[in-house]
């Protein structure tokens, strides 16, 4: 989505690749007003947010049950990753 107005990510593009970091409460305020205001807009990027997050409270369910074993924990962020990157080249298109 393509907006004039400069408190809101031109596109989903933008979005995708700040998710990680808004979604780790690691973004800068700006950045997480940003997002926040194109996850309001925008239904594809939402649905990209929950489904981010929901791999992310199953993630920490599965450690704090079991023993942690930093491979599952790598393996799990890399398709995390994996899954933003795929985001972008929808949006891409």
């Amino acid at each position: 989505m393509k907006s004039d107005d400069p408190m809101l990510p031109d596109d989903c593009h933008t979005v995708a690749e700040m998710l990680l970091a808004y979604l780790d409460d690691e973004a800068t305020e700006a950045d997480s007003a940003r997002v926040a205001a194109h996850l309001d807009m925008c239904a594809r990027c939402g649905l990209e947010a929950e489904t981010v997050l929901a791999l992310k409270v199953a993630t920490a369910q599965h450690v704090e049950n079991s023993e942690r074993d930093p491979r599952a924990v790598t393996r799990l962020r890399q398709f995390a990753h994996a899954l933003a990157a795929r985001a972008h080249e929808v949006t891409d298109r």
